[in-house]
């Protein structure tokens, strides 16, 4: 080893001059000098303490040390310290120091030397006590064998016996005479009668310089080798686990503010989860319940139904995967002297209508006079879901028995509409013949008005002895009869004359009936729905008066009007991107039809609603996660600084930047991954007492726990505890030995 023109300075004090020396490979060499001298500064810069100074240091006669990483490098395989404060490492007992510090070198145990060395220096009875409660003699004999295990070519001790009495000196020194036949022991004191008894040289140094250099026998020819150890172990890593958990056992308590930081942290993330997925849920429910983001709607203009050209244009269309041609109808339920129209949603039986429905209740529909019901008419109509299932729907205006076979799920509704029946498309068509030939549900209107009398259609099937007494019975699909007082109402309507009979079948209001009653097409419209067909009245008959238009026609023909009819078509797709949609869109502009998207209608509602939630949310989680950071930042700061010294320790030994950063990072995330499971237990203890229930407004639960909260909990709780650490681990791992081990004074 030697030292070429070394210089040193704190600030503008310098307190190496100059200095220039070569070693041997052997001996015992003293560096002796008052205090403050520089000898101590001239010990850490030959031991690569210290790495500010000018100059270089060189092993192995022409190589510089020059990087951290050859500092490092030379302290880890080549070089041990003992130190006038020991430097042991508190968490571990007497026998980890001495494992720890030969592992650190790479090197592995000679369980043999390690035996004669703790035999030498009478710590055997020692090896298992924590070195916090040895005497300070018993320390110095413990940092010795520590160093001498590590066999390095170089020792250097500063002060070694300075906290000893002279017989614990004498066997100190007795040692490291005893060593120095085979390593080169530089030892810095003030005692000027041990360097007179045991030196092979004495270097004397003054105000930072050397001021004598005697040689008591050192061949100053031969130059120090190092050695290259081939039982070194590249690969040892089990000195970071065992400072890891004995350190985080010794310091647990201390740790107990960062880890209530992080615990307060990961609760309300593990709330914040527990919001988003009762968020998630609703808008779940949203979009199953409320709108069907694959369903739409086309619908003529005006009140046309439906017509066989749109039918095979979509037909056409690969991204239409299903599309159902219904009558749109209500159907009537009487209930306390009332009655009450209920919207319909028309399935067929195919299995692609039987997995959408949602049944809460029941079980599936298997003939058209099976119907299901919303829990809202469940519970209002007949006490719940189940007392429900099984009972016959109270309809008006039929005398087809509809029989509950299932409860389905309420669709949350922003229009007020709570009932509703689900049924066959044969069904509703059936239940809407009854409805037109029983009640008046049906407009009727000419080119140039509509009347204002509803209109009834009576059966001439079950009514034979109805026979017109002006014009014929009749024939066609769209042929009917009008009753005589009714051919009144609608000339009154339209020219304020009022007619007798006798006038009307005298033939005086012939012109009249040719202009009002034969020649112009009548509209049939369909509870304000649809334009079923336009009917052309060919003969009157005469009958009871009525305050409705009465029209006789038969059963077959309201039958065929209401099987062929469609006044929309329920599109069903694979792909709702915009792209597609305007494909349909199109198709339904070019038949002179509306395009009706559900969801597209009710998205500027719910938009609004969700993003607001989803953006508080995340900002709860932002912020809680900033507040854990800095939280953990601050204890982590104080760990940090409380261990400085450990790390100037571990650093002296030879341990790398990274393998202290290696070190803390692992103790934060073994902190983090304790807390994170005391987290996740806390959450599923919360979840299993019911806290679920009791986070509910208005019946919508507003905390849901799920079980992928905990990989997030645990991902949280790793990333705060490495995160916040980080930057004080990383500026700590950079700390200059020396520096580090005098926060031990601070």
């Amino acid at each position: 080893m030697k030292a070429e023109n070394i210089n040193k300075s704190y600030g503008k004090q310098s307190v190496l001059k100059n200095i220039n020396l070569n070693f041997d490979n052997n001996g015992i060499v003293f560096i002796l000098g008052d205090s403050g001298s520089g000898k101590s500064t001239l010990l850490n810069t030959l031991g690569l303490l210290d790495d500010n100074y000018e100059g270089n240091i060189f092993f192995d006669n022409d190589k510089a040390i020059v990087t951290e990483n050859e500092r490092n490098e030379t302290r880890k395989r080549h070089i041990a310290f003992v130190f006038q404060e020991y430097n042991l490492i508190n968490s571990l007992t007497v026998k980890e120091n001495i494992l720890t510090s030969v592992e650190i070198s790479n090197n592995t145990v000679d369980t043999d030397k390690y035996n004669r060395i703790i035999k030498m220096f009478k710590i055997g009875d020692l090896e298992n006590r924590n070195v916090t409660t040895l005497s300070g003699g018993e320390k110095q004999r413990v940092a010795i064998a520590r160093a001498l295990l590590r066999n390095n070519e170089i020792i250097f001790a500063d002060e070694p016996t300075g906290n000893l009495d002279e017989k614990n000196s004498i066997i100190i020194f007795d040692s490291l005479k005893e060593i120095s036949k085979n390593h080169l022991i530089v030892v810095v004191s003030h005692n000027k009668e041990m360097s007179e008894k045991y030196a092979d040289r004495i270097i004397t140094i003054k105000d930072g310089v050397v001021c004598s250099d005697t040689d008591k026998g050192y061949n100053n020819k031969s130059a120090l080798v190092l050695q290259n150890d081939s039982t070194s172990n590249t690969k040892n890593g089990k000195w970071i686990k065992r400072i890891l958990f004995r350190g985080f056992k010794m310091r647990r308590f201390k740790l107990i503010p960062s880890m209530i930081s992080i615990l307060i942290s990961l609760l309300c993330v593990g709330f914040v989860c527990g919001i988003f997925s009762a968020t998630n849920n609703i808008i779940q429910s949203a979009a199953s319940d409320i709108i069907e983001a694959d369903k739409l709607e086309i619908v003529p203009n005006g009140y046309a139904l439906v017509d066989s050209s749109l039918t095979e244009a979509l037909a056409e269309n690969p991204n239409i995967k299903k599309s159902l041609g219904v009558l749109d109808s209500l159907i009537f339920i009487h209930q306390e002297d009332m009655s009450i129209g209920i919207n319909t949603n028309v399935i067929t039986g195919e299995e692609f209508f039987c997995k959408r429905v949602k049944l809460k209740s029941g079980r599936p529909i298997e003939n058209d006079n099976e119907v299901y019901v919303n829990e809202d008419m469940a519970k209002n109509f007949f006490g719940g879901n189940d007392e429900a299932i099984g009972k016959t729907l109270p309809l008006e205006y039929t005398s087809e028995k509809v029989t509950i076979v299932g409860v389905v799920s309420q669709k949350k509704s922003v229009d007020g509409k709570q009932y509703e029946i689900t049924l066959t498309d044969n069904c509703s068509r059936k239940l809407a013949k009854d409805i037109i030939k029983a009640a008046d549900y049906c407009n009727i209107s000419t080119d140039s008005v509509a009347l204002m009398n509803s209109a009834v259609f009576k059966l001439l099937d079950k009514n034979p002895s109805i026979r017109p007494i002006i014009g014929k019975m009749p024939q066609r699909r769209n042929e009917v009869l009008l009753d005589i007082s009714s051919v009144n109402a609608i000339i009154y309507e339209q020219t304020g004359k009022a007619l007798s009979n006798d006038e009307i079948l005298s033939g005086k209001a012939d012109e009249l009936l040719n202009e009002y009653i034969f020649s112009p097409s009548f509209r049939l419209q369909y509870m304000s729905q649809c334009d079923l067909l336009s009917l052309k009245i060919v003969g009157i008959c005469n009958t009871n008066p009525s305050e409705n238009l009465v029209f006789y026609v038969n059963e077959k023909e309201i039958d065929s009007w209401i099987n062929n009819a469609i006044s929309k078509i329920e599109v069903y797709v694979n792909d709702y991107s915009e792209e597609s949609l305007d494909e349909i869109r199109n198709i339904a502009e070019d038949n002179n039809c509306s395009f009706l998207y559900d969801a597209e209608a009710q998205a500027e509602l719910f938009n609004g609603i969700f993003n607001a939630l989803a953006a508080a949310v995340a900002a709860i989680s932002v912020i809680t996660i900033v507040i854990s950071c800095i939280l953990v930042n601050q204890v982590t700061k104080t760990n940090i600084i409380d261990r400085t010294y450990e790390i100037g320790v571990l650093k002296s030994l030879g341990a790398s930047k990274s393998s202290i950063f290696k070190l803390f990072t692992f103790e934060n995330i073994l902190t983090g991954f304790i807390v994170s499971s005391l987290t996740i237990l806390i959450l599923v203890i919360l979840m299993l007492s019911g806290v679920s229930d009791l986070a509910k407004i208005g019946g919508i639960s507003f905390y849901i726990f799920e079980w992928w909260h905990v990989a997030v909990t645990i991902a949280v709780g790793l990333f705060i505890s490495f995160m916040s650490g980080v930057g004080k681990v990383r500026k700590a791992a950079n700390m200059s030995v020396t520096d580090a081990i005098r926060t031990k004074d601070i």
